[in-house]
């Protein structure tokens, strides 16, 4: 019984190796980016918050990662079904440095938790935020509008 469930995992894997064979550089970029975000994510946590290490933000940063590999081997397959292997692989591009922008936000801004006094982290951080974008005025005022519609409904 034991064999045959280890023979199922097994069958598994190598079935989702190969599903995502075609796009496996993707998914390094995104495993390393998951790592690089769950790791400063928990130093930040533990020597600036003070938090204990929780098991189930742990799990939450890897069932994300997850997920994103399972949207871009998706995009990725259902193009290369359509014969569209070259947008797919456009698509699944454009997808990743989207995952890269928000990845490195965050993996900034536990790193900005970390080292406060470092203005490099700080200005890759307020760059990467758009925080230069909120002083503008006509631009500040229609974000609060947006914001205030977007709570209303």
């Amino acid at each position: 019984m034991i064999q045959e469930v280890k023979n199922i995992i097994y069958t598994l894997c190598c079935v989702l190796m190969g599903y995502i064979d075609p796009v496996k550089n993707v998914v390094q970029v995104l495993a390393f980016l998951c790592v690089c975000n769950f790791l400063c994510g928990l130093v930040a946590g533990l020597l600036c918050n003070r938090e204990k290490f929780s098991f189930k933000k742990a799990f939450h940063c890897f069932i994300e990662v997850a997920i994103y590999v399972m949207i871009v081997s998706s995009i990725y397959q259902i193009g290369d079904t359509l014969k569209d292997e070259v947008e797919a692989t456009y698509t699944v591009k454009i997808v990743t440095y989207v995952m890269l922008y928000f990845y490195s936000k965050n993996i900034l801004k536990n790193l900005v938790h970390l080292f406060p006094k470092n203005q490099v982290f700080y200005c890759l951080d307020y760059l990467l935020g758009l925080e230069f974008v909120k002083h503008i005025p006509h631009y500040s005022e229609n974000l609060k509008s947006k914001n205030k519609d977007y709570e209303n409904h």
